[in-house]
């Protein structure tokens, strides 16, 4: 006899199925263009800010299908037939409040990102705690050693970084995202919000006008693109798609690439990606980059202090330091950096066990 615990889990499976099947029928009526567009628009409306997951959902539907079947029987010429879309779709989805959980910081390049003797423009309101730390992470882990990631990866974490904040300081000032009456805008968990019709002028414009090779190259955007079709997903439950999300895993684009041309999704995601991409890459290639684990550890732990060093003003700032015994031999635990705060001594460790994997 199956137990009701089972028929209910059974009976979400296929209500998750149908919800799939059903929003994959609604796209295949338009064109490619006019859902990638409809979807970037849907996401980028600040307000949605707090339905990310059920916005990624949408896309990697969208990137699952194949592009041949879109049939454009319906086309998204007017703010009401995108309207009209969105009306159709939005009740479709189901919610997510495990991972649809908090209301992250409603922002608008209020935040930015100063590299290279220049400051961009950022989206600090995502699934990232504080991407800006993190942006800050990136460059004492990664972007020191970018010589020796040219020559074994034929990759550069400094020119990826570059480019990701050129493309986000890019559509932040060339669309006016702040709500025109943001102080009473509500914002609910998982709410979504059909954006207003001068937000779809805006955002539409730079959406079709916006040409990625010319601004970041085809090298930047081979290794952050995915054809369109080329996505496997498993749709069988809805638990399979939240544990995929929570692992952050669902789409690590992006772009979608489609007869020469790339589609821009989710940008508040671009950052994740970024920091998801390199940690990838020194997971493959840290023993070539960075010695063995003793050696990885001693070159992390001297960029740790030139980083304090440059933004903590003392006498009483040291780098490399070890605890010594009676006899001073030093002791085998290697402290980053140590510095005296009034009567306190602060001793900063690099823990080994994030440097094996990225």
């Amino acid at each position: 006899m199956v137990s009701r615990k089972r028929k209910r889990r059974n009976s979400r499976q296929l209500d998750f199925q149908r919800t799939v099947k059903k929003i994959s029928e609604i796209f295949h009526q338009y064109s490619v263009e006019d859902i990638a567009c409809a979807l970037f628009i849907s996401c980028m409306w600040l307000p949605n800010i707090t339905s990310p997951t059920q916005h990624q959902l949408l896309t990697i539907i969208f990137a699952s299908l194949n592009p041949e079947q879109y049939r454009a029987n319906k086309k998204i010429k007017s703010y009401q037939d995108f309207k009209l879309l969105l009306e159709t779709i939005y009740p479709l989805l189901p919610s997510f409040p495990l991972l649809e959980d908090y209301i992250p910081n409603l922002d608008w390049g209020e935040v930015k990102y100063h590299h290279s003797s220049k400051d961009y423009r950022i989206f600090y309101g995502c699934e990232l705690e504080d991407p800006y730390d993190l942006l800050q992470l990136y460059e004492t882990v990664y972007c020191p050693f970018n010589e020796e990631y040219v020559r074994f990866t034929s990759r550069s974490p400094i020119e990826e970084l570059k480019l990701s904040l050129i493309l986000q300081d890019k559509l932040i000032r060339a669309i006016d995202g702040l709500p025109k009456d943001l102080e009473t805008t509500k914002v609910s968990l998982g709410g979504k919000q059909i954006p207003p019709q001068y937000f779809w002028s805006a955002a539409k414009s730079f959406f079709t006008s916006f040409d990625p090779q010319e601004v970041l190259g085809n090298d930047f955007l081979d290794k952050y693109s995915l054809d369109i079709g080329e996505l496997y997903v498993d749709f069988s439950s809805s638990k399979s798609f939240e544990q995929t999300a929570f692992e952050d895993q669902i789409l690590p684009y992006m772009f979608l690439h489609w007869k020469g041309r790339y589609l821009l999704v989710l940008p508040r995601r671009i950052t994740s990606v970024l920091l998801d991409s390199w940690s990838t890459v020194f997971g493959q290639f840290k023993d070539q980059i960075l010695g063995n684990e003793y050696r990885r550890h001693l070159r992390i732990s001297m960029e740790v202090y030139k980083y304090l060093k440059t933004r903590i003003r003392s006498d009483n700032l040291f780098g490399l330091v070890n605890a010594v015994d009676q006899e001073n031999n030093a002791h085998e635990v290697l402290f980053s950096t140590t510095f005296i705060a009034k009567d306190r001594l602060v001793l900063i460790y690099v823990a080994r066990s994030h440097l094996k994997n990225g």
